[in-house]
């Protein structure tokens, strides 16, 4: 960890005003299968999610459910596993 000097400085630290409370936000089920080769299986996305869950992640960001029937099935099996964290899911318009 980069310790900078100057959030330490007297004159910088009465400026400084963090929240009480932090929540954590994990995109890698939506995002992390952007990278050219990346696929994650079912129980890969399982596994994340129960990592991210035990990492103390409060929301899950899992993807767009509707877009594959696999991605739809894991999303399903992660919410019902009740793992602790939000999940959310996407869904996109077609118009007409």
């Amino acid at each position: 960890m980069v310790r900078e000097p100057w959030n330490f400085d007297e004159s910088v630290r009465p400026q400084l005003h963090f929240a009480s409370k932090s929540s954590f936000i994990d995109v890698t089920l939506r995002d992390g299968e952007q990278q050219t080769g990346v696929i994650f299986t079912k129980d890969d996305k399982i596994r994340i999610a129960e990592g991210l869950a035990e990492a103390g992640v409060h929301r899950i960001e899992a993807g767009i459910a509707g877009s594959f029937a696999e991605r739809r099935a894991a999303i399903k099996e992660i919410v019902k596993r009740k793992l602790g964290p939000r999940f959310s899911s996407f869904s996109r318009l077609h118009g007409g």
